[in-house]
């Protein structure tokens, strides 16, 4: 069941990203369905993060605030432990030499 709702979250990940506003029916629907997916869709959700425009962040970052409760929260712990220093990278790539950052096993960033 959690490989289709991955699945599922990918396609409407791909749908909101071939969208050019995050208003557009087609996108709203997209973020209704990933929010429909629940806990399912975080791990792809902060995965795509990355890789996303400032108006698909915000709408994604709505999305995942939405979603977080007690059992989502260890999932976001998790992606952000995994891909933090991915995004890091690409959002402030002249700082990233100097900018260490670490993760300790409770999931808090630390400089």
């Amino acid at each position: 069941m959690k490989m289709f709702s991955a699945l599922k979250a990918e396609k409407n990940l791909t749908r909101l990203f071939e969208e050019r506003d995050c208003r557009t029916a087609a996108a709203t629907k997209a973020l209704s369905n990933l929010t429909g997916l629940g806990q399912a869709a975080v791990p792809v959700i902060v995965r795509s993060l990355s890789t996303t425009d400032k108006k698909q962040t915000i709408a994604l970052v709505n999305v995942l605030a939405d979603l977080v409760d007690e059992r989502s929260f260890p999932l976001f712990v998790e992606g952000l432990k995994r891909h933090a220093v991915g995004m890091i990278r690409q959002g402030f790539p002249a700082m990233h030499d100097q900018l260490i950052v670490q993760v300790d096993v409770d999931g808090m960033c630390r400089q």
